[in-house]
């Protein structure tokens, strides 16, 4: 993968290039029911409110779960365009949410972090791809961002954090510093899109099954 940045502005460009305006839409509202249905998990599991500081520490766990869940509904209902896999590490010790398109050109993981400017805490698996993608990116003053080789582009949507709500839901570049190379905050774009009636009613006949969500924590806590 060769990325050229032209300006402080390319990687921005590339992003909303790469992540139209409607499905960076898409993926905020997804985020949204996530966290939307993580409380309802919390506040209606006798287990979780037994004791009040058992389930404040669970709820970032489920809301990592929601958030998988939601999106993969949104992928299921044809509003967000992406395969998906669950991975793990080598002794299951570390698992890892991430979209793919139908290309495979695209990677893009999904991760809950306490700050907007932070990415995915160090992993084997991200740094692995971080590395590979970021070897390929070089500084150009006079061309435009451009995608030049076959080799899938490593992205990160990451959302936070202790809140009801979420605080921020970033899509962005991440490098090899730790840092983001750029970043779009797509929790603060506009939601305007096209066919916003027909979106409507698209999102309002997706089936957020609460029973579903629990069925399927239970079936990835299995595979860990």
């Amino acid at each position: 993968m060769e990325i050229i940045i032209q300006d402080a502005h390319s990687g921005k460009k590339m992003i909303k290039n790469l992540f139209k305006q409607q499905t960076r839409v898409h993926f905020n509202m997804a985020v949204n029911k996530g966290y939307e249905m993580a409380i309802h998990a919390k506040e209606n599991t006798n287990f979780l409110n037994y004791s009040k500081s058992r389930g404040k520490d669970l709820l970032s766990y489920l809301k990592n779960f929601a958030v998988e869940y939601s999106i993969i509904k949104y992928i299921e209902s044809g509003l967000l365009p992406y395969d998906y896999e669950i991975k793990y590490n080598k002794n299951h010790s570390a698992r890892y949410f991430v979209l793919f398109d139908q290309e495979r050109k695209l990677e893009l993981c999904v991760n809950q972090v306490n700050s907007k400017n932070n990415i995915g805490r160090k992993a084997f698996y991200r740094n692995k791809r971080i590395q590979s993608f970021n070897s390929y990116i070089k500084f150009d003053d006079i061309q435009e961002p451009e995608i030049i080789t076959e080799q899938p582009t490593y992205f990160e949507l990451n959302h936070g954090y202790q809140t009801m709500k979420p605080q921020f839901v970033v899509i962005g570049i991440p490098g090899t510093d730790g840092k983001w190379i750029d970043k779009v905050e797509i929790s603060k774009e506009l939601t305007l899109v096209q066919d916003t009636n027909t979106i409507q009613t698209k999102t309002e006949e997706i089936d957020f099954d609460f029973n579903k969500l629990q069925e399927y924590i239970e079936k990835s806590e299995e595979n860990v």
